[in-house]
């Protein structure tokens, strides 16, 4: 059979089988990349060919040393080359270690290797267990097997692996005697994880760990222990630590500053009357290991308790339990706190009570709450479940859940509080509980909150998902919040500001209103920049902006928002100065995609789509709407607005300094439906407006306040180069002046091209004229040396022949075919 190949050379088959520490090596004389002739037809592909009975080299890897080998694995000394059978097919036993095979004769025109075959001894795979006796310095000879057991009776100061082999694994199972508390030290060349390994020091307690060697160091593959946990921190001294009488169910961490460890309960029904209140401790000593304190459970039974049992300098307090985690009053947290739990729908912290503050952290900076659920068995109408004040700053909250809340978080932290990676869901109802929020900043700088996730039952929403009104300096990112009043309310009061409060990649949808900015009293707010951000599908506005007091409302910027499918105007800006939308949708609003109310000043709206092209309905308004009182210096530019059920622009602003171009669709009468004034500040700047073929077809000389119809240097009010008509009823109020009279040419068919008053001063017959428009009226005026006559025959139809005189003159109106007279004067 033809094999095609990929390949230049094709790989032999090494099968390697267990017996007595040798192993079987075979393959095929086989090389690819060949052609073949058969009945002398020659291949046109190349193919893996054999070589029956080639010959076969088996060198140690690297040298020109001929190796020995075996044909079976009881040691029967095989030859050394030796020849394939007349299939090709060989075979050959040796020891542990590499070798190099070469392939030559039999019709190979050039003789190859295949390097660097490994054999490694099964013992990896037998199941033999070595047991190591125990002793301060035991040794795991690899060479015996893969198992090794070792019963610690005293602490172990140093131990050795020796005998490895490349690639070798092996498990060793560490036991603690009836004694227990012995520690033991690896060998300088194996490598731990996390760099070290604290063997368990209970009772009859066993560590188990997996390595496997790499030709220089022992490296872990697995750890296991019957204790829970890691234990991190080595045990430096007695203490009373690792005893029968102390069961250790946690683990230690090194801080730069003290740890404080609660252990599990074991039976206690927590929350139960015979329960302690926080359920979670159990009997422990007092001790010091490695700088990391460790705080005796029985002599407090609250988180409160914990706390005051920690040094001045705070610490962690571990809080493992699973369920309902029952606690009443309020924690405050004056010391630097790490509040870790077992998970955020893992341990839930509940408080009975509808007022108050639940855990308060002040004074400290750097304090935490990781991993923790919080809820309430009862309405709650007051008080945060956490509250960051006074100096708690450079505090965070992370991976954390919030059901049945009035204030999630409060923060007055006067420095980067961070909140995030939380689920908060089911506050208080506004109808219950007026001004509640998922997450509350009432002042300080830099705040985060990221990865946040808020939502209520329709029809129960609190009043704000997030409600800031103080600070400089915010972050909100990848939040999505729903069913609130106000998904995000931003309403600093008297005396309060918030600026530079930005967001980004966020969802706020279906609530009263997505995003609200409005400032009360001497309140104000100052660059608030969104970007990419969703505010649809609300009953009111997608996005609100109104001045509701005396203070400064001012450089706001939306980039990039989609506002869709409010019940009333898709963004909704009033009494605001410096605002920019740029880019973003708005469609399907019920009212108009962007309404910009009396009061704006110094805003743009640049690149944005608003209407129906957006593939989903159009707005029930106008795509943009701006209404009188709208003030100076605007631009509203580049804009789709097609297919909005009322006008595409309605522009009724009062501003005189503002650009209103390329919107769509191209209409004057969708880009100015209200006053429009150019050149307001009378610049001496021209104007022109170019035809097809006219360069001039209006041009507006500013300087000279002068107005050309296809005429670049009009030398009147209005000068018109070439015909226009006026229908309907024309007035001239002043004096009606023709043009200077040009001289009619002395022929019996003068032409009147372009002319109504003419000089005659020839002695010609005139018996028509040519070049006459219809409705055309000249006036012929005779000069003193003209006898100038007229005929009184078609296509002229006079009241008499006329002839000139110095002084007469005859007026004539044509129909474009023949003349009649209108007046003579002879004098």
């Amino acid at each position: 059979m033809l094999k095609r190949l990929l390949a230049v050379v094709g790989l032999l088959v090494a099968i390697a089988l267990p017996a007595h520490g040798r192993e079987r090596v075979s393959g095929w004389c086989e090389q690819g990349g060949n052609t073949v002739t058969v009945g002398g037809l020659t291949s046109t592909e190349d193919v893996q060919e054999s070589f029956a009975s080639c010959t076969v080299t088996v060198y140690d890897v690297g040298t020109l040393d001929i190796a020995s080998i075996f044909s079976d694995d009881s040691g029967t000394v095989k030859a050394n080359p030796f020849t394939a059978s007349i299939t090709g097919f060989w075979f050959w036993y040796a020891d542990d270690a590499r070798y190099d095979v070469r392939l030559s004769g039999g019709g190979i025109v050039t003789p190859f290797t295949i390097g660097d075959i490994l054999l490694d001894d099964t013992k990896n795979d037998v199941t033999t267990i070595v047991s190591v006796a125990s002793s301060a310095t035991p040794t795991f000879d690899a060479s015996l097997g893969t198992i090794f057991t070792n019963t610690l009776t005293a602490n172990v100061t140093s131990s050795t692996i020796s005998n490895p082999v490349t690639g070798q694994r092996i498990t060793i199972y560490l036991a603690q005697d009836g004694t227990g508390g012995w520690t033991f030290a690896w060998p300088a060349n194996v490598q731990l994880r996390k760099s070290t390994y604290v063997v368990a020091d209970d009772i009859s307690a066993v560590s188990v760990i997996k390595l496997y060697y790499d030709g220089t160091n022992w490296r872990e593959l697995s750890r296991d222990a019957d204790e829970v946990g890691f234990v991190l921190t080595p045990v430096a001294n007695a203490d009373d630590f690792g005893t029968a009488t102390r069961r250790f169910d946690t683990f230690v961490e090194t801080e730069t500053f003290y740890v404080t460890v609660l252990p599990n309960t074991t039976g206690l029904d927590i929350g139960s009357a015979s329960a302690r209140p926080d359920g979670i401790f159990e009997d422990m000593t007092v001790g010091d290991i490695n700088g990391a304190l460790w705080v005796d459970g029985n002599q407090f039974t609250t988180l409160q308790g914990a706390h005051d049992a920690l040094p001045a300098g705070g610490g962690t307090i571990h809080l493992p339990t699973l369920g309902t985690f029952a606690v009443t009053g309020t924690t405050t947290f004056t010391k630097r706190v790490r509040l870790i739990c077992a998970g955020a729908r893992t341990t839930n912290i509940s408080t009975n009570q509808a007022t108050g503050d639940v855990l308060v952290f002040q004074t400290q900076n750097g304090s935490s709450v990781e991993h923790c659920g919080f809820t309430s068995s009862v309405t709650r109408t007051a008080g945060a479940f956490v509250r960051f004040s006074t100096q708690a700053s450079m505090s965070r909250i992370t991976n954390f859940s919030m059901e049945n809340y009035y204030v999630g978080v409060h923060v007055e932290g006067p420095f980067h509080i961070t909140i995030s990676v939380g689920d908060i869901r089911d506050g208080t109802p506004s109808a219950t509980a007026a001004d509640g929020a998922g997450i509350k900043i009432v002042s300080g700088d830099a705040h985060v909150i990221e990865d946040i996730v808020m939502d209520a039952p329709v029809g129960s929403q609190p009043d704000a998902g997030i409600h800031w009104t103080g600070g400089d300096g915010g972050f909100i990112s990848n939040v999505d919040i729903i069913h609130h009043g106000d998904d995000l309310l931003v309403t600093p009061g008297n005396g309060e500001s918030v600026s530079a409060l930005y967001v980004i990649n966020s969802f706020f949808d279906t609530a009263e209103r997505g995003i609200v900015l409005n400032p009360t009293g001497t309140g104000s707010i100052t660059r608030f920049r969104c970007t990419a951000c969703w505010a649809s599908s609300n009953t009111g506005d997608g996005v609100f902006v109104n001045n509701g007091g005396s203070g400064t409302l001012s450089t706001v910027s939306f980039i990039d928002l989609h506002a869709l499918l409010n019940g009333d105007d898709g963004l909704d800006i009033n009494d605001a100065t410096a605002v920019r939308v740029l880019g973003g949708t708005f469609a399907a609003n019920t009212d108009d995609g962007i309404l910009v109310g009396a009061g704006v000043s110094d805003f743009s709206i640049i690149g944005i789509r608003s209407g129906n092209p957006t593939g989903l309905a159009a707005n029930g308004g106008d795509g943009i709407s701006v209404f009188t009182g709208a003030s100076d210096n605007y631009t509203i530019a580049l804009n789709d607005l097609r297919g909005n059920s009322g006008s595409a622009l309605l522009d009724n602003g009062t501003g005189v300094n503002k650009q209103i171009y390329g919107n769509l669709p191209i209409s004057l009468t969708n880009s100015f439906e209200g006053p429009v004034v150019f050149n307001e500040s009378g610049a001496d700047v021209d104007t022109r407006i170019e035809g097809d073929t006219d360069a001039s077809l209006v041009f507006v000389d500013a300087g000279n306040d002068r107005v050309g119809i296809g005429d670049a240097t009009p030398t009147f009010k209005l000068d018109v180069a070439g015909t226009f008509r006026a229908t309907g009823n024309s007035q001239v109020d002043g004096s009606f002046k023709y043009a200077d009279a040009p001289t009619l040419a002395a022929s019996t068919t003068p032409s009147v091209t372009g002319g109504n008053l003419f000089l005659t001063n020839s002695t010609a017959s005139i018996t028509d004229f040519t070049g006459e428009q219809n409705g055309q009226v000249i006036i012929l005026l005779c000069g003193a040396d003209t006898t100038t006559s007229l005929t009184d025959s078609t296509p002229l139809f006079l009241a008499g022949a006329f002839t000139c005189s110095a002084g007469d003159s005859i007026s004539l109106v044509s129909d474009g075919t023949v003349w009649t007279e209108l007046s003579r004067s002879v004098n």
